[in-house]
């Protein structure tokens, strides 16, 4: 509905950058330095198996893949990490 005017949405990354890319959508919150910066909490990602036996050495490998790759993909910002830790307090 957002690609077509009717409002705000939120998406992953993954998919509005070829919405952003093409001009359909605007992003409303970029300037991370400015006063009224908005962010997305950083959201948990879990991997299931059926039974712990399924968590093969080739598993264990790929997940260890994606931990290192998303955290570096997207990194939690110093700034957000200590607004974070403030809250919890």
């Amino acid at each position: 509905m957002a690609i077509r005017g009717a409002g705000i949405t939120r998406l992953a990354e993954f998919v509005a950058a070829p919405c952003l890319e093409s001009g359909q959508l605007v992003p409303l919150f970029e300037h991370r330095h400015a006063e009224t910066y908005a962010y997305a909490e950083p959201l948990d990602i879990y991997a299931c198996v059926q039974e712990r036996a399924a968590i093969t050495p080739k598993v264990k490998a790929f997940m260890n893949y994606l931990t290192e790759y998303l955290e570096r993909r997207w990194p939690i910002e110093d700034s957000l990490a200590a607004d974070t830790d403030h809250r919890r307090r």
